[in-house]
């Protein structure tokens, strides 16, 4: 649990209001406030509301609502008119880029000398960024970890709702966690996120870049400005080294345009870079390659499963060079390392076949997870995924393209469906299926799993791709309890069902 009983969280609007902002009214400089919010159902008394604009209207819409939760004042910009409340309504030019500061007056402000790590890209930037802070945690580096899988110090995380949350509650966070005893932060830096600026005001030292895919299109509108979003990591202010994938389109671009003071560049493909993989293996207990950088070598070996991993090796390898660790510190750090729950963790199944549960929601991270799947594999490859209602349609056919070219058998099912007729949603991903009489559709996202499960022999592998560590299935506008990793535990053999591959030791 994240020590939040020890966060300062009083101040009064005078200490709160920016330097070299207009005046602020001498009546109302003592007030004291006791926390930030951006959404007026989250107000809590003493609280103060901060109206921005946004997509959906602007916050002031919110104002009175806010004022009834126990709101002290209203902070705004960006607006033609405030209301008249009974509480002060403070209009603060800048509001949007000031409001870092005014977190970090608050909750103060994320020490200098604690490293901040951001990881971005489509695939890998959640397998990336808790390696990295699992290694950090081998070489004795209390890290808190803010991403998909959560919020918190590493191994011990809570739902925080968004890749990377919020200005308000990021820093909400940062204070947890060096209340926590963390010295280091590892986070995940979503498109949403840099394209929004939720990470305003954060000291990155290192940006990291993964791989580049297409997602989010329905979002950034084109390819293009989705690239454009992610680099912006890499122009950070005070940015110290980028990390970069030679092997990566926008890796290559990021090269000539990045702003960091070093770039150190990874390939796995034994590319021109830094550092490169060689001899690269997959066996029945991890994957191993050897690390070749300025002229030496390293051999490398981890308990993960796929071959895609060792790019995920090697830029968690290149962080925490960029942080000063020798590179056999780091390489005896991971090697360590076990891999991340919901991404390509593995269940042995009672029939001698193998279940594998990831969150590949794209073609791109599909296809590498059947591919890293294949040399692993001595029977049947079979496939068991969806796509997402109310989220990039494009996606659809191209999933079911890559999933038909590798896979022996595909079973198309739900996967979150939203406001959109699943069925429609499961022929889309099905027209793009180049051999129709190996693939089929089965709705009800246990029964195509158990449909899966109960065709599997010995040396078959099913990967069930989509929702990794995801807990719910939304329909409609509900969320129901659904779990792949805990239907693949109470599938799996009785005495395997502890050693699922799953959680970085």
């Amino acid at each position: 649990m994240m020590a939040a009983n020890t966060v300062q969280t009083v101040a009064t609007l005078g200490r709160l209001w920016p330097a070299g902002a207009p005046a602020l009214p001498s009546e109302v400089a003592g007030q004291r406030v006791t926390d930030l919010a951006q959404d007026s159902r989250r107000v809590t008394p003493g609280a103060v509301f901060v109206a921005l604009r946004g997509t959906q209207g602007h916050g002031l819409a919110h104002a009175r609502a806010a004022a009834e939760q126990g709101a002290v004042a209203i902070l705004w910009d960006e607006a033609e008119a405030a209301p008249a409340l009974s509480i002060p309504v403070l209009h603060l030019p800048g509001l949007r880029v000031a409001l870092p500061a005014i977190c970090d007056a608050l909750w103060g402000a994320w020490p200098a000398d604690y490293p901040v790590v951001a990881v971005t890209g489509t695939d890998g930037k959640t397998s990336v960024s808790q390696l990295f802070a699992g290694a950090l945690e081998q070489l004795g580096v209390p890290t808190g970890v803010v991403g998909t899988l959560g919020t918190g110090r590493f191994g011990a995380l809570e739902d925080c709702g968004h890749t990377t949350p919020g200005v308000i509650d990021l820093h909400r966070h940062l204070a947890h966690l060096t209340a926590d005893g963390c010295r280091a932060l590892s986070i995940e830096a979503s498109s949403h996120g840099l394209e929004q600026g939720r990470m305003a005001g954060l000291p990155v030292r290192v940006a990291v870049l993964t791989r580049l895919g297409s997602d989010h299109l329905d979002f950034h509108g084109s390819q293009q400005a989705y690239a454009d979003a992610k680099a912006r990591l890499f122009a950070w202010p005070g940015l110290e080294t980028a990390v970069l994938n030679a092997d990566d389109a926008l890796g290559q671009r990021l090269i000539r345009e990045t702003t960091a003071e070093h770039i150190l560049t990874y390939s796995a493909v034994g590319a021109s870079a830094d550092l490169v993989a060689r001899e690269v293996e997959a066996g029945s207990d991890g994957i191993r390659f050897t690390l070749e950088v300025a002229g030496e070598a390293w051999p490398v070996q981890a308990a993960l499963f796929g071959l895609f991993q060792v790019g995920n090796l090697l830029a968690t390898l290149a962080a925490l060079r960029a942080l000063g660790h020798s590179w056999p510190a780091a390489v005896d750090a991971v090697s360590r390392l076990r891999g991340v729950p919901g991404r390509m963790e593995r269940f042995e199944l009672p029939s001698g076949a193998l279940l594998v549960v990831d969150y590949a929601h794209t073609e791109q991270a599909l296809a590498a997870a059947l591919d890293a799947l294949r040399p692993h594999t001595a029977g049947r490859l079979i496939a068991v995924f969806g796509c997402g209602g109310d989220r990039d349609v494009t996606k659809r056919p191209a999933m079911g393209r890559a999933a038909s070219a590798r896979a022996d058998q595909v079973i198309v099912t739900d996967d979150n469906p939203r406001s959109e007729d699943p069925a429609a949603i499961r022929a889309a991903v099905l027209a793009g299926c180049d051999r129709p009489e190996a693939c089929r559709e089965l709705g009800d996202r246990e029964a195509a799993v158990r449909a899966a499960v109960a065709e599997a022999g010995p040396g078959d592998v099913i990967l069930l791709a989509g929702k990794g560590h995801e807990t719910t299935q939304q329909v409609g506008t509900q969320f129901y309890p659904f779990s792949d990793r805990e239907l693949a535990l109470a599938l799996a053999a009785r005495t395997n069902a502890g050693d699922s591959g799953g959680g970085i030791q």
